[in-house]
């Protein structure tokens, strides 16, 4: 995954998914802090399970039948 790789996860709030960049902020363990990667939303920060940003990552870049699930590289 690169610097600017993009995943959909849940967004921890309120139940709706957001694009966040796969390089990590922080990490804490098992933990990565992840910046959201949507215009008007790069306040959002999302610490999730390493395993889980991997999983959301293979699973969109093998093409997922959920519309909401597409990996991006930025540019």
């Amino acid at each position: 995954m690169n610097s600017r790789s993009t995943v959909t996860l849940a967004d921890g709030y309120n139940g709706h998914t957001a694009r966040f960049y796969t390089k990590p902020l922080e990490t804490d363990g098992d933990l990565v802090k992840l910046a959201c990667a949507e215009p008007g939303r790069e306040y959002l920060i999302r610490w999730a399970h390493k395993q889980t940003v991997c999983e959301a990552f293979l699973r969109e870049l093998r093409g997922s039948s959920t519309p909401e699930h597409h990996a991006t590289v930025l540019p």
